[in-house]
Protein backbone atom coordinates (compact mmCIF):
# COMPACT_ATOMS: atom_id res chain seq x y z
CA UNK A 1 0.00 0.00 0.00
CA UNK A 2 2.58 2.48 0.96
CA UNK A 3 4.70 1.75 -2.60
CA UNK A 4 1.41 2.21 -4.70
CA UNK A 5 0.48 5.66 -2.84
CA UNK A 6 4.40 6.64 -3.23
CA UNK A 7 4.08 5.60 -6.38
CA UNK A 8 0.76 7.72 -7.15
CA UNK A 9 2.42 10.94 -5.24
CA UNK A 10 5.32 10.73 -8.28
CA UNK A 11 2.81 10.42 -10.78
CA UNK A 12 1.06 13.26 -9.65
CA UNK A 13 4.25 15.40 -9.65
CA UNK A 14 4.72 15.02 -12.73
CA UNK A 15 0.78 15.45 -13.80
CA UNK A 16 1.24 18.75 -11.60
CA UNK A 17 4.82 20.30 -13.56
CA UNK A 18 3.00 19.64 -16.80
CA UNK A 19 -0.02 21.64 -15.74
CA UNK A 20 2.24 24.23 -14.69
CA UNK A 21 4.68 24.21 -17.93
CA UNK A 22 3.42 22.35 -20.92
CA UNK A 23 6.49 20.05 -21.90
CA UNK A 24 8.31 21.71 -24.72
CA UNK A 25 11.52 18.86 -25.62
CA UNK A 26 14.37 19.10 -27.22
CA UNK A 27 16.89 16.34 -28.51
CA UNK A 28 20.19 16.30 -29.47
CA UNK A 29 21.57 19.69 -29.20
CA UNK A 30 25.51 20.15 -30.22
CA UNK A 31 27.03 22.52 -27.93
CA UNK A 32 31.12 22.58 -27.47
CA UNK A 33 33.59 21.66 -24.79
CA UNK A 34 36.06 25.10 -24.67
CA UNK A 35 38.56 22.92 -26.22
CA UNK A 36 36.73 22.37 -29.12
CA UNK A 37 35.40 19.11 -28.81
CA UNK A 38 31.59 18.37 -29.35
CA UNK A 39 29.02 17.42 -26.85
CA UNK A 40 25.55 16.98 -26.60
CA UNK A 41 22.68 18.24 -24.74
CA UNK A 42 21.17 17.25 -22.43
CA UNK A 43 23.74 14.47 -20.92
CA UNK A 44 23.50 14.57 -17.25
CA UNK A 45 21.15 11.13 -17.07
CA UNK A 46 18.79 11.95 -14.18
CA UNK A 47 19.49 15.39 -13.12
CA UNK A 48 17.57 18.46 -14.18
CA UNK A 49 20.12 20.98 -16.01
CA UNK A 50 20.17 24.84 -14.87
CA UNK A 51 21.80 26.94 -17.76
CA UNK A 52 23.81 30.18 -17.38
CA UNK A 53 23.29 31.07 -21.16
CA UNK A 54 26.01 34.30 -21.34
CA UNK A 55 26.71 36.32 -24.29
CA UNK A 56 30.22 37.78 -24.03
CA UNK A 57 29.31 41.15 -24.84
CA UNK A 58 27.47 41.84 -21.42
CA UNK A 59 29.10 39.49 -19.28
CA UNK A 60 28.81 41.52 -16.48
CA UNK A 61 24.95 40.92 -16.69
CA UNK A 62 24.04 38.87 -13.21
CA UNK A 63 27.65 38.43 -12.65
CA UNK A 64 27.37 38.44 -9.10
CA UNK A 65 24.48 35.60 -8.94
CA UNK A 66 26.37 33.18 -11.01
CA UNK A 67 29.99 34.07 -8.88
CA UNK A 68 27.87 32.65 -6.26
CA UNK A 69 26.49 29.64 -7.59
CA UNK A 70 29.75 29.18 -9.10
CA UNK A 71 31.73 29.37 -6.55
CA UNK A 72 29.46 28.00 -3.51
CA UNK A 73 28.10 25.18 -5.64
CA UNK A 74 25.01 25.97 -5.23
CA UNK A 75 23.11 24.86 -8.17
CA UNK A 76 25.07 21.74 -8.06
CA UNK A 77 23.21 18.31 -6.20
CA UNK A 78 22.68 15.13 -6.64
CA UNK A 79 19.30 16.39 -8.50
CA UNK A 80 20.85 19.43 -10.54
CA UNK A 81 23.55 19.83 -12.39
CA UNK A 82 24.65 23.49 -13.50
CA UNK A 83 27.00 25.29 -15.81
CA UNK A 84 27.32 28.14 -18.60
CA UNK A 85 26.97 28.33 -22.42
CA UNK A 86 28.63 31.26 -24.30
CA UNK A 87 26.37 32.52 -26.92
CA UNK A 88 30.09 33.14 -29.26
CA UNK A 89 27.60 33.64 -32.25
CA UNK A 90 26.70 37.44 -31.79
CA UNK A 91 30.02 38.49 -29.60
CA UNK A 92 31.91 40.81 -31.52
CA UNK A 93 34.90 39.76 -29.57
CA UNK A 94 37.51 37.55 -30.86
CA UNK A 95 36.32 34.12 -29.58
CA UNK A 96 39.97 33.08 -28.88
CA UNK A 97 40.00 35.29 -26.12
CA UNK A 98 36.52 35.01 -24.67
CA UNK A 99 37.78 30.81 -24.88
CA UNK A 100 40.69 31.36 -22.64
CA UNK A 101 39.45 33.94 -20.61
CA UNK A 102 36.55 30.92 -19.92
CA UNK A 103 39.05 28.97 -19.45
CA UNK A 104 40.79 30.78 -16.24
CA UNK A 105 37.26 31.05 -14.64
CA UNK A 106 37.00 27.54 -14.87
CA UNK A 107 40.31 26.97 -13.62
CA UNK A 108 39.58 29.00 -10.58
CA UNK A 109 35.89 28.12 -9.87
CA UNK A 110 35.53 24.40 -11.16
CA UNK A 111 32.22 25.32 -13.04
CA UNK A 112 31.87 23.69 -16.31
CA UNK A 113 31.26 26.17 -19.47
CA UNK A 114 30.07 24.98 -22.92
CA UNK A 115 30.45 27.59 -26.23
CA UNK A 116 27.75 27.57 -28.34
CA UNK A 117 28.76 28.41 -31.68
CA UNK A 118 26.04 28.95 -34.03
CA UNK A 119 23.26 30.09 -32.16
CA UNK A 120 21.68 26.45 -31.70
CA UNK A 121 20.94 26.21 -27.81
CA UNK A 122 18.52 29.63 -27.95
CA UNK A 123 17.08 27.99 -31.68
CA UNK A 124 16.42 25.05 -30.57
CA UNK A 125 13.96 26.23 -27.28
CA UNK A 126 13.02 29.18 -29.44
CA UNK A 127 14.54 31.36 -26.92
CA UNK A 128 13.99 34.44 -29.19
CA UNK A 129 16.70 37.18 -29.46
CA UNK A 130 19.52 36.51 -27.03
CA UNK A 131 21.98 38.88 -28.40
CA UNK A 132 23.55 40.94 -25.12
CA UNK A 133 21.47 39.23 -22.99
CA UNK A 134 21.62 36.91 -19.74
CA UNK A 135 19.34 33.92 -20.04
CA UNK A 136 18.84 31.86 -17.28
CA UNK A 137 17.30 28.12 -18.24
CA UNK A 138 15.72 25.52 -16.07
CA UNK A 139 15.56 21.88 -17.77
CA UNK A 140 14.12 18.69 -16.83
CA UNK A 141 15.29 15.73 -16.14
CA UNK A 142 13.58 14.78 -19.14
CA UNK A 143 14.25 17.75 -21.23
CA UNK A 144 11.64 20.11 -21.18
CA UNK A 145 12.34 23.52 -20.72
CA UNK A 146 10.72 24.52 -17.51
CA UNK A 147 11.90 28.03 -16.46
CA UNK A 148 13.33 30.61 -18.86
CA UNK A 149 13.69 34.28 -17.99
CA UNK A 150 16.50 37.25 -19.97
CA UNK A 151 18.75 39.97 -18.60
CA UNK A 152 18.83 41.32 -15.29
CA UNK A 153 17.58 38.55 -12.49
CA UNK A 154 15.52 39.85 -9.71
CA UNK A 155 16.05 38.52 -6.71
CA UNK A 156 12.38 36.79 -6.98
CA UNK A 157 13.67 35.24 -10.15
CA UNK A 158 16.44 33.87 -8.59
CA UNK A 159 14.60 32.19 -6.00
CA UNK A 160 12.07 31.27 -8.78
CA UNK A 161 14.83 29.18 -10.30
CA UNK A 162 15.00 26.67 -8.04
CA UNK A 163 11.53 26.43 -6.51
CA UNK A 164 8.74 26.89 -8.95
CA UNK A 165 8.86 23.51 -9.61
CA UNK A 166 8.87 22.02 -6.40
CA UNK A 167 5.89 20.52 -4.36
CA UNK A 168 4.89 22.48 -0.55
CA UNK A 169 6.04 20.89 1.74
CA UNK A 170 5.45 21.19 5.28
CA UNK A 171 6.84 19.79 8.40
CA UNK A 172 5.09 19.09 11.75
CA UNK A 173 5.84 18.01 15.30
CA UNK A 174 5.14 18.03 18.97
CA UNK A 175 4.25 16.07 22.15
CA UNK A 176 1.45 16.29 24.76
CA UNK A 177 1.19 15.37 28.51
CA UNK A 178 -2.03 14.95 29.76
CA UNK A 179 -3.31 14.77 33.42
CA UNK A 180 -5.89 12.04 32.05
CA UNK A 181 -5.91 10.45 29.19
CA UNK A 182 -7.73 10.94 25.92
CA UNK A 183 -9.38 8.08 25.43
CA UNK A 184 -11.22 6.46 28.55
CA UNK A 185 -11.52 2.41 28.44
CA UNK A 186 -13.67 0.66 30.77
CA UNK A 187 -12.04 -2.56 31.99
CA UNK A 188 -14.78 -3.74 34.79
CA UNK A 189 -14.49 -1.67 37.56
CA UNK A 190 -11.55 -0.25 36.55
CA UNK A 191 -10.81 2.52 33.89
CA UNK A 192 -7.49 2.14 31.40
CA UNK A 193 -6.59 5.56 30.48
CA UNK A 194 -4.98 6.15 26.91
CA UNK A 195 -3.48 8.68 24.81
CA UNK A 196 -1.80 10.77 28.31
CA UNK A 197 1.34 10.98 26.96
CA UNK A 198 3.68 11.12 23.75
CA UNK A 199 5.52 12.07 20.73
CA UNK A 200 4.61 12.95 17.08
CA UNK A 201 5.79 14.48 13.81
CA UNK A 202 5.96 13.97 10.00
CA UNK A 203 6.62 15.78 6.44
CA UNK A 204 3.84 15.94 4.46
CA UNK A 205 4.03 17.06 0.74
CA UNK A 206 1.24 18.83 -1.45
CA UNK A 207 0.82 18.96 -5.27
CA UNK A 208 -2.38 20.77 -6.84
CA UNK A 209 -3.58 18.73 -9.72
CA UNK A 210 -6.37 20.89 -10.91
CA UNK A 211 -6.81 24.60 -9.55
CA UNK A 212 -9.63 25.81 -12.09
CA UNK A 213 -7.05 26.39 -14.68
CA UNK A 214 -5.28 29.02 -12.62
CA UNK A 215 -1.42 26.92 -12.72
CA UNK A 216 -1.50 26.70 -16.44
CA UNK A 217 -2.67 30.45 -17.27
CA UNK A 218 -0.46 31.97 -14.81
CA UNK A 219 2.29 30.72 -16.55
CA UNK A 220 0.88 31.85 -20.06
CA UNK A 221 0.83 35.24 -18.55
CA UNK A 222 4.20 35.02 -16.72
CA UNK A 223 5.65 34.04 -20.22
CA UNK A 224 3.16 36.72 -22.34
CA UNK A 225 4.91 39.27 -20.03
CA UNK A 226 8.84 38.45 -21.50
CA UNK A 227 7.43 38.62 -24.67
CA UNK A 228 5.72 41.65 -23.82
CA UNK A 229 9.30 43.07 -22.10
CA UNK A 230 10.76 41.64 -25.53
CA UNK A 231 8.70 43.94 -28.05
CA UNK A 232 8.60 47.34 -25.07
CA UNK A 233 12.84 46.62 -25.74
CA UNK A 234 12.40 46.71 -28.77
CA UNK A 235 10.36 49.95 -28.70
CA UNK A 236 12.97 51.66 -27.06
CA UNK A 237 15.85 50.74 -29.72
CA UNK A 238 13.49 52.30 -32.22
CA UNK A 239 13.34 55.39 -30.24
CA UNK A 240 17.06 55.26 -29.62
CA UNK A 241 17.67 54.56 -32.99
CA UNK A 242 15.81 57.28 -34.46
CA UNK A 243 17.32 59.80 -32.07
CA UNK A 244 20.80 58.98 -32.61
CA UNK A 245 20.10 59.26 -36.43
CA UNK A 246 18.61 62.94 -35.38
CA UNK A 247 21.93 63.58 -33.60
CA UNK A 248 23.70 62.38 -36.59
CA UNK A 249 21.78 64.64 -39.37
CA UNK A 250 22.30 67.40 -37.13
CA UNK A 251 26.12 66.71 -36.93
CA UNK A 252 25.92 66.12 -41.07
CA UNK A 253 24.15 69.75 -41.64
CA UNK A 254 26.19 71.58 -39.05
CA UNK A 255 29.40 70.09 -41.13
CA UNK A 256 27.84 70.94 -44.13
CA UNK A 257 27.15 74.64 -43.36
CA UNK A 258 30.84 74.83 -41.89
CA UNK A 259 32.45 73.98 -45.67
CA UNK A 260 29.67 75.88 -47.38
CA UNK A 261 30.97 79.08 -44.67
CA UNK A 262 34.71 77.92 -45.75
CA UNK A 263 34.02 78.25 -49.44
CA UNK A 264 32.28 81.50 -48.99
CA UNK A 265 35.40 82.49 -47.19
CA UNK A 266 37.42 81.78 -50.03
CA UNK A 267 35.30 83.83 -51.88
CA UNK A 268 35.39 87.00 -50.21
CA UNK A 269 39.08 86.62 -49.59
CA UNK A 270 39.34 86.80 -53.54
CA UNK A 271 36.90 89.43 -53.88
CA UNK A 272 38.20 91.31 -51.37
CA UNK A 273 41.48 91.44 -52.98
CA UNK A 274 40.60 92.47 -56.24
CA UNK A 275 38.59 95.06 -54.72
CA UNK A 276 41.78 96.30 -52.64
CA UNK A 277 43.31 96.55 -56.42
CA UNK A 278 40.47 98.59 -57.68
CA UNK A 279 40.11 100.86 -54.74
CA UNK A 280 44.59 101.30 -55.32
CA UNK A 281 43.90 101.66 -58.88
CA UNK A 282 40.92 104.48 -58.01
CA UNK A 283 39.07 102.12 -60.39
CA UNK A 284 35.81 102.33 -57.57
CA UNK A 285 35.28 103.49 -53.98
CA UNK A 286 35.96 102.14 -50.33
CA UNK A 287 32.63 101.66 -49.63
CA UNK A 288 33.03 98.79 -52.22
CA UNK A 289 35.89 97.37 -49.86
CA UNK A 290 33.97 98.03 -46.42
CA UNK A 291 31.17 95.96 -47.57
CA UNK A 292 33.40 92.96 -48.61
CA UNK A 293 35.02 93.50 -44.92
CA UNK A 294 32.06 93.52 -43.11
CA UNK A 295 30.66 90.49 -44.93
CA UNK A 296 33.62 88.60 -44.26
CA UNK A 297 33.88 89.41 -40.50
CA UNK A 298 29.97 88.40 -40.48
CA UNK A 299 31.03 84.71 -41.74
CA UNK A 300 34.48 84.71 -39.65
CA UNK A 301 31.79 84.98 -37.31
CA UNK A 302 29.27 82.12 -37.82
CA UNK A 303 32.28 79.72 -38.41
CA UNK A 304 32.80 79.82 -34.94
CA UNK A 305 29.44 79.29 -34.09
CA UNK A 306 29.06 76.59 -36.32
CA UNK A 307 32.03 74.89 -34.82
CA UNK A 308 31.48 75.22 -31.43
CA UNK A 309 27.62 73.82 -32.14
CA UNK A 310 29.46 71.07 -33.94
CA UNK A 311 31.40 70.13 -30.44
CA UNK A 312 28.29 70.40 -28.75
CA UNK A 313 26.49 67.82 -31.00
CA UNK A 314 29.10 65.62 -31.15
CA UNK A 315 29.49 65.41 -27.70
CA UNK A 316 25.47 64.55 -26.76
CA UNK A 317 25.71 62.07 -29.20
CA UNK A 318 28.97 60.47 -27.70
CA UNK A 319 26.96 60.93 -24.19
CA UNK A 320 23.92 59.43 -25.75
CA UNK A 321 25.55 56.25 -27.00
CA UNK A 322 28.04 55.89 -24.57
CA UNK A 323 31.19 56.19 -25.70
CA UNK A 324 34.29 58.02 -24.86
CA UNK A 325 34.63 61.35 -26.77
CA UNK A 326 38.13 61.47 -27.03
CA UNK A 327 38.34 58.51 -29.76
CA UNK A 328 34.84 59.96 -31.17
CA UNK A 329 34.20 61.45 -34.42
CA UNK A 330 31.36 61.20 -36.80
CA UNK A 331 31.98 60.54 -40.55
CA UNK A 332 29.72 62.94 -42.46
CA UNK A 333 28.37 63.35 -46.64
CA UNK A 334 25.67 64.45 -48.41
CA UNK A 335 24.83 63.26 -51.89
CA UNK A 336 23.47 65.24 -54.79
CA UNK A 337 22.02 61.37 -55.77
CA UNK A 338 18.64 62.13 -54.61
CA UNK A 339 16.88 58.18 -54.99
CA UNK A 340 13.33 58.19 -55.40
CA UNK A 341 11.59 56.67 -52.42
CA UNK A 342 9.51 54.30 -53.81
CA UNK A 343 11.76 51.26 -53.71
CA UNK A 344 10.74 52.22 -49.90
CA UNK A 345 6.83 51.68 -50.37
CA UNK A 346 5.10 48.47 -48.41
CA UNK A 347 1.67 47.51 -48.38
CA UNK A 348 0.28 49.02 -44.75
CA UNK A 349 -2.58 46.31 -44.57
CA UNK A 350 0.27 43.82 -44.44
CA UNK A 351 2.90 45.42 -42.64
CA UNK A 352 0.46 46.62 -39.82
CA UNK A 353 1.23 42.98 -38.18
CA UNK A 354 4.43 43.32 -38.21
CA UNK A 355 4.79 46.88 -36.48
CA UNK A 356 6.00 46.87 -32.12
CA UNK A 357 3.21 48.52 -31.59
CA UNK A 358 0.65 46.35 -32.94
CA UNK A 359 2.22 43.40 -31.52
CA UNK A 360 2.25 45.25 -28.02
CA UNK A 361 -1.93 45.99 -28.39
CA UNK A 362 -2.33 42.28 -29.23
CA UNK A 363 -0.33 41.04 -26.42
CA UNK A 364 -2.43 42.96 -24.40
CA UNK A 365 -5.96 41.54 -25.63
CA UNK A 366 -4.17 38.25 -24.48
CA UNK A 367 -3.33 39.53 -21.34
CA UNK A 368 -6.72 40.50 -20.77
CA UNK A 369 -8.37 36.94 -21.74
CA UNK A 370 -5.61 35.25 -19.50
CA UNK A 371 -6.91 37.66 -16.19
CA UNK A 372 -10.37 36.94 -17.17
CA UNK A 373 -9.54 33.08 -17.63
CA UNK A 374 -7.65 33.40 -14.20
CA UNK A 375 -10.52 35.37 -12.25
CA UNK A 376 -12.82 32.50 -12.93
CA UNK A 377 -10.04 30.00 -11.84
CA UNK A 378 -10.60 31.48 -8.43
CA UNK A 379 -14.52 30.22 -8.11
CA UNK A 380 -13.39 26.99 -9.29
CA UNK A 381 -13.21 23.81 -7.25
CA UNK A 382 -9.28 22.85 -6.54
CA UNK A 383 -8.00 19.37 -6.17
CA UNK A 384 -4.99 18.80 -4.46
CA UNK A 385 -2.85 15.36 -3.71
CA UNK A 386 -1.19 15.03 -0.18
CA UNK A 387 1.20 12.69 1.13
CA UNK A 388 3.87 12.10 3.66
CA UNK A 389 5.31 10.58 6.29
CA UNK A 390 4.13 10.39 10.41
CA UNK A 391 5.17 9.31 12.93
CA UNK A 392 3.89 8.91 17.20
CA UNK A 393 4.36 6.55 19.79
CA UNK A 394 1.02 6.94 21.75
CA UNK A 395 0.39 4.02 21.96
CA UNK A 396 3.77 2.29 22.95
CA UNK A 397 6.14 1.36 20.15
CA UNK A 398 6.70 3.91 18.00
CA UNK A 399 4.69 3.56 14.58
CA UNK A 400 5.72 5.11 11.29
CA UNK A 401 3.46 5.14 8.17
CA UNK A 402 2.90 6.55 4.95
CA UNK A 403 0.45 8.18 4.20
CA UNK A 404 -1.55 9.63 1.00
CA UNK A 405 -5.00 11.64 0.32
CA UNK A 406 -6.73 13.59 -2.38
CA UNK A 407 -7.92 17.12 -0.78
CA UNK A 408 -11.12 19.29 -2.98
CA UNK A 409 -11.87 22.77 -1.96
CA UNK A 410 -14.69 24.69 -3.69
CA UNK A 411 -14.75 27.58 -2.89
CA UNK A 412 -17.82 29.90 -2.22
CA UNK A 413 -18.07 33.61 -2.43
CA UNK A 414 -21.00 36.61 -3.52
CA UNK A 415 -18.09 38.62 -4.76
CA UNK A 416 -18.12 35.86 -8.15
CA UNK A 417 -20.46 37.35 -10.33
CA UNK A 418 -19.53 41.26 -9.82
CA UNK A 419 -15.69 40.06 -9.86
CA UNK A 420 -16.16 38.33 -13.44
CA UNK A 421 -17.99 41.08 -14.72
CA UNK A 422 -15.14 43.67 -13.97
CA UNK A 423 -12.59 41.05 -16.09
CA UNK A 424 -14.74 40.91 -18.71
CA UNK A 425 -15.29 44.81 -18.74
CA UNK A 426 -11.39 44.74 -19.02
CA UNK A 427 -10.85 42.76 -21.71
CA UNK A 428 -13.57 44.25 -23.76
CA UNK A 429 -11.52 47.43 -23.42
CA UNK A 430 -8.41 45.88 -24.30
CA UNK A 431 -10.19 45.00 -27.75
CA UNK A 432 -11.50 48.48 -28.32
CA UNK A 433 -7.78 49.96 -27.52
CA UNK A 434 -6.66 47.36 -30.04
CA UNK A 435 -9.15 48.28 -33.07
CA UNK A 436 -8.72 51.78 -32.40
CA UNK A 437 -4.70 51.70 -31.81
CA UNK A 438 -5.01 49.96 -35.16
CA UNK A 439 -6.19 52.42 -36.92
CA UNK A 440 -4.22 54.96 -35.77
CA UNK A 441 -1.36 52.62 -36.54
CA UNK A 442 -2.01 53.03 -40.58
CA UNK A 443 -2.87 56.59 -40.68
CA UNK A 444 0.72 56.66 -39.16
CA UNK A 445 1.87 54.52 -41.55
CA UNK A 446 0.02 56.93 -44.59
CA UNK A 447 1.37 60.35 -42.28
CA UNK A 448 4.74 58.95 -42.79
CA UNK A 449 4.94 57.80 -46.21
CA UNK A 450 3.20 61.84 -47.00
CA UNK A 451 6.13 62.90 -45.22
CA UNK A 452 8.54 60.89 -46.64
CA UNK A 453 7.35 62.02 -50.01
CA UNK A 454 6.91 65.84 -49.08
CA UNK A 455 10.86 65.78 -47.73
CA UNK A 456 12.22 63.96 -51.09
CA UNK A 457 10.32 66.79 -53.04
CA UNK A 458 11.77 69.18 -51.02
CA UNK A 459 15.10 68.16 -51.10
CA UNK A 460 14.89 68.17 -55.25
CA UNK A 461 13.66 71.41 -55.53
CA UNK A 462 16.52 72.48 -52.96
CA UNK A 463 19.25 70.91 -55.42
CA UNK A 464 17.90 72.66 -58.18
CA UNK A 465 18.61 76.13 -55.90
CA UNK A 466 21.80 74.87 -55.48
CA UNK A 467 22.69 75.11 -59.42
CA UNK A 468 21.03 78.22 -60.41
CA UNK A 469 22.35 80.20 -57.07
CA UNK A 470 25.87 78.56 -58.36
CA UNK A 471 24.67 80.43 -61.91
CA UNK A 472 23.94 83.28 -60.13
CA UNK A 473 26.73 83.74 -58.40
CA UNK A 474 29.27 83.43 -61.27
CA UNK A 475 27.11 85.99 -63.98
CA UNK A 476 27.11 88.47 -60.57
CA UNK A 477 31.19 88.04 -60.51
CA UNK A 478 31.17 88.82 -64.22
CA UNK A 479 28.80 92.26 -63.86
CA UNK A 480 30.77 93.40 -60.95
CA UNK A 481 33.91 93.16 -62.81
CA UNK A 482 32.85 94.62 -65.92
CA UNK A 483 31.00 97.73 -63.24
CA UNK A 484 27.10 96.64 -65.00
CA UNK A 485 26.51 95.65 -61.03
CA UNK A 486 26.82 96.59 -57.84
CA UNK A 487 28.92 95.41 -54.77
CA UNK A 488 25.62 95.03 -53.37
CA UNK A 489 24.29 92.93 -55.70
CA UNK A 490 27.22 90.24 -55.45
CA UNK A 491 27.38 90.19 -51.84
CA UNK A 492 23.24 89.45 -52.34
CA UNK A 493 24.18 86.69 -54.61
CA UNK A 494 26.90 85.39 -52.39
CA UNK A 495 23.57 85.55 -49.69
CA UNK A 496 21.53 83.45 -52.06
CA UNK A 497 24.28 80.66 -52.29
CA UNK A 498 24.78 80.32 -49.07
CA UNK A 499 21.65 79.91 -48.26
CA UNK A 500 20.70 77.22 -50.93
CA UNK A 501 23.41 75.01 -49.79
CA UNK A 502 22.03 75.38 -46.41
CA UNK A 503 18.78 74.53 -47.66
CA UNK A 504 19.50 71.52 -49.36
CA UNK A 505 21.91 69.80 -46.43
CA UNK A 506 18.34 70.62 -44.14
CA UNK A 507 16.24 69.30 -46.74
CA UNK A 508 18.60 66.38 -47.59
CA UNK A 509 18.93 65.59 -44.07
CA UNK A 510 15.11 65.79 -43.29
CA UNK A 511 14.59 63.11 -46.24
CA UNK A 512 16.88 60.86 -44.22
CA UNK A 513 14.97 60.90 -41.26
CA UNK A 514 12.01 60.94 -43.03
CA UNK A 515 12.85 57.40 -44.41
CA UNK A 516 14.16 55.66 -40.76
CA UNK A 517 10.74 57.06 -39.14
CA UNK A 518 8.62 55.50 -42.35
CA UNK A 519 10.66 52.22 -41.75
CA UNK A 520 10.00 51.99 -38.13
CA UNK A 521 6.29 53.16 -38.82
CA UNK A 522 6.08 50.22 -41.19
CA UNK A 523 7.59 47.39 -38.38
CA UNK A 524 10.84 47.83 -40.34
Amino acid sequence: MRHILFTLLLLCCAASAWAQNPPYKVENIELKMLTGDSCKLPSWGEKHILIFYVDPDRHKQNEAFTYELEENRRASSPKIESFGVLNLKDTKLPKGIIRSMAKKRTAKNRALVLSDENRTLSSSWNLGDCNNKFVLIFISKDGELLFVRKGELTEQDKQEAFTNFLPSVSLTGGAMKADDGLIQMPMGEQTMSLLDEGLFGGAMASLPIFAGGQIYNANKLAKLGLEVSELQLRQTENEVTLTVDQYYWNIVVLNEKLQTLHRVESLLDRICSDVKVAVDAGVTNRNDLLQVELRRNETQSAVINVENNIKICKMLLAQYIGVDMVAFDVVTSVSTDLRSPEYLYVNHDESLFSTVEYQLLSKSVDASKLEMRLNKGQFLPTVALNGGYLYNDFMGPSQNSFVGMVSVSIPISWKAPSSVRKYKYRHQNAVTEFNNGSEQLLIRMQKAQIDLNNAYQQALIARNSIEQSEENLRLNEQYYKAGTSSMSDLLEAQQLFQQSRDKYAEAYSKYEISKTEYLQATGR
